[in-house]
């Protein structure tokens, strides 16, 4: 994610794009912008998830081998579930405003994910690929 992040910034400053009136503008008028978009928020999203699954795991582990008693180890695991609730529902009021006046991916970030998934499908088998 950040490898795409630094090559769609660098082709933000050097491509020749027509005017647009935003960001979102900007990206439905490009494909190649639309995926790379896409893909950022996308794998963010997933990266924040694989962290908190990363800790909850790893806590869980480490109590086992401390021979902690049950209830801490689900009170561990609740507040690490609890974590990751709050996450997820940040990044789902931020994909479902969207870009404001109706300009969005979704109401959730599942149809965040389901956007990239058909885009990588297009530009997989060169369909309108960017």
């Amino acid at each position: 994610t950040v490898l795409w992040c630094a090559v769609e910034v660098n082709q933000l400053t050097e491509k020749q794009y027509d005017l647009a009136s935003s960001v979102w503008g900007l990206i439905q008028q490009d494909a190649g912008a639309d995926l790379a978009w896409s893909a950022v928020n996308s794998h963010f999203a997933l990266g924040i998830i694989g962290f908190v699954v990363m800790l909850a795991l790893r806590a869980y582990v480490m109590l086992i081998a401390a021979e902690a008693s049950s209830a801490l180890i689900i009170g561990a695991g609740s507040g690490t579930s609890a974590a990751l609730c709050i996450m997820i529902s940040i990044v789902n009021r931020g994909v479902e405003s969207g870009g404001g006046g109706g300009d969005r991916y979704g109401a959730t970030m599942l149809d965040l994910f389901g956007h990239y998934a058909v885009l990588l499908t297009r530009n997989a088998v060169n369909i309108d690929s960017p």
